[in-house]
């Protein structure tokens, strides 16, 4: 937060959103060809006590928390947040899924997006989106965008090599018309803000 704060005071550098990752996980990576666990030591630690902190401290600096979930309890920990009365409306939660190499998170599969949204009670408020890490999120690109979901695509998170090495704004392209096919056009910045609840005054 020390890096965050001290920006949000000028509309340059300012940040719409608050990255908050609502669980721990083992982060060693999974090597197929290996058949075996490339580390055995890597601990990504969320405890509540960091996540209340985060998401109590978010809307006094202007900002809306984006929360990451990887696997079943992360989502049951957004719903946990949520009945506490600490996240407003609507939500914004990431749902991480993984390839092969990243057991951590649900596989990139539709059954993976079902997992986490059966985890959510009926009638939240809440705009999703998926991402994979270590896997194609295209390949769940039609069932997320259908179900009214968005997606987070990216040469970060796969290289996508089938599709001829593209750049991210290739896919980002790829994805919109993808949504156009959906009868869903893609939102300006401005309608994206107000979709997702940004306040008034962090708009640039």
């Amino acid at each position: 937060m020390s890096n965050i704060a001290p920006n949000q005071a000028d509309p340059e550098t300012a940040a719409d959103l608050l990255p908050v990752d609502m669980g721990c996980a083992n982060m060693d990576l999974f090597d197929p060809e290996a058949g075996d666990y490339a580390s055995d030591d890597r601990v990504f630690v969320n405890d509540v006590r960091t996540q209340r902190a985060f998401l109590e401290r978010a809307p006094r600096l202007g900002l809306r928390p984006y929360l990451a979930s990887f696997n079943l309890s992360w989502t049951r920990a957004i719903v946990a947040h949520e009945r506490a009365g600490r996240l407003g409306r609507p939500l914004i939660v990431a749902f991480v899924l993984g390839g092969e190499e990243f057991v951590a998170a649900h596989p990139t599969t539709a059954a993976g997006v079902r997992a986490h949204l059966d985890a959510l009670p009926a009638g939240l408020e809440l705009e999703w989106l998926v991402s994979s890490h270590r896997g194609d999120v295209l390949d769940v690109a039609d069932e997320v965008i259908a179900a009214g979901g968005h997606l987070v695509v990216g040469i970060g998170d796969h290289p996508h090599t089938a599709l001829g090495h593209p750049t991210t704004a290739d896919l980002v392209a790829r994805v919109a018309d993808l949504g156009r096919r959906h009868g869903r056009r893609p939102a300006t910045a401005g309608e994206a803000r107000r979709i997702l609840g940004v306040p008034e005054h962090a708009h640039r």
